[in-house]
């Protein structure tokens, strides 16, 4: 198991990087700015996201589970190298550690940058990753409540000021469906459903029955805040783009689109 420890700073070599020559302006041909990788492989998933920062000499990336940075340069070829790498070692739940290697891997296999009309790729081997500006990355249209069939990724419980995130494991296969007046779901443990009624931005329930199985482990500590949620007289909602989340009190269940 992986210590927690914020703000430790890794140095990670980069893999098989040579140095351009020492009269190479290191900057040459490099956008500067920020950017947003609009489609990520495996180990990401949907609704995961990755900003970049190209600043001179220095690139930051920010992932869904820790912040990594290093120095880049850009040769004459187009090849981009980064060296030096190093990040925040925050405990991060689900893919997150998986996340950051493979970053950290892609990045230092001196990818070749390509210039786009707004912003660029860099491919390496058979895997490329375009990179935009955030106001041209393309919209994502919000996705309907009714009739999608909706992963729960993360839980949100609040106390006071403080906020607490639980991110949950894919292995967890909970989901939650609405369609013609009627709710569906599984809390990765035990499954439920019962009349709901859709309003602007809540949702009604009614008599709503779930299954009495025993839950242990990750099942267990992510079923009570799904309970708590679906189980009661009524729930808030929002949707933006393919994220649902539905609140009652200081409990939020955070959806992505199927």
């Amino acid at each position: 198991m992986r210590l927690l420890l914020p703000a430790l700073v890794l140095l990670l070599a980069g893999c098989g990087s040579e140095q351009p020559p020492d009269d190479f302006p290191p900057s040459a041909g490099l956008p500067s700015g920020d950017y947003v990788a609009t489609v990520l492989p495996t180990p990401f998933a949907l609704g995961d996201e990755v900003q970049l920062t190209l600043d001179g000499t220095q690139l930051t990336v920010r992932g869904t589970c820790n912040t990594l940075s290093g120095d880049v340069e850009l040769d004459a070829e187009g090849v981009l190298t980064v060296d030096s790498v190093g990040g925040t070692e925050m405990g991060c739940p689900g893919n997150g550690f998986e996340q950051d290697d493979w970053l950290v891997d892609f990045l230092t296999s001196r990818p070749v940058l390509e210039t786009l009309d707004a912003g660029f790729s860099l491919r390496s081997g058979d895997t490329t990753v375009q990179f935009l500006p955030p106001d041209a990355s393309p919209a994502v249209d919000d996705a309907p409540l009714e009739g999608t069939r909706w992963r729960l990724t993360g839980v949100e419980e609040r106390d006071g000021d403080a906020v607490g995130m639980t991110a949950v494991p894919r292995r967890t296969r909970a989901w939650l469906r609405i369609e013609d007046g009627d709710v569906r779901f599984d809390t990765g443990c035990n499954s439920g459903g019962g009349p709901v009624t859709v309003g602007v931005d809540r949702l009604r329930f009614g008599q709503v029955a779930i299954t009495l199985v025993g839950c242990l482990g990750d099942g267990a500590r992510l079923e009570a805040p799904q309970v708590d949620v679906l189980m009661h007289r009524s729930a808030m909602w929002t949707v933006d783009g393919d994220q649902l989340r539905l609140s009652r009190g200081p409990t939020t269940l955070l959806y992505t689109a199927e």
